[in-house]
């Protein structure tokens, strides 16, 4: 059985669109809030962090996330990421860039 999260792509997105999107975890890895991974994205694979886990199973096809890096990032790093993309009126996945690369 699958499980969903949310994944913030850590990429320029399109203004005012969305910040973060549902894909699944496949097998029995455990992937927690704040790990980065890489996702399909379009035609690309791109690094995201996991923004929120334990998300119903959408009633749309999900991709899977490709890879866990290892890295996570704690609960004080995304909440800053949070407020900095708030405050500079940014993308969150942009902005978590800053913290992964």
């Amino acid at each position: 059985m699958n499980r969903y999260v949310q994944v913030a792509p850590c990429i320029p997105l399109k203004f005012g669109g969305h910040e973060s999107y549902t894909y699944h975890i496949g097998g029995s890895e455990e992937i927690s809030e704040g790990a980065v991974v890489r996702i399909p994205f379009g035609k690309r694979n791109v690094t995201g962090v996991v923004v929120q886990t334990d998300v119903r199973k959408p009633r749309y096809p999900t991709k899977q996330i490709t890879k866990a890096t290892g890295a996570i990032l704690s609960g004080e790093q995304l909440q800053f990421a949070h407020w900095i993309a708030e405050s500079a009126h940014g993308g969150l996945g942009y902005t978590l860039r800053l913290f992964v690369l």
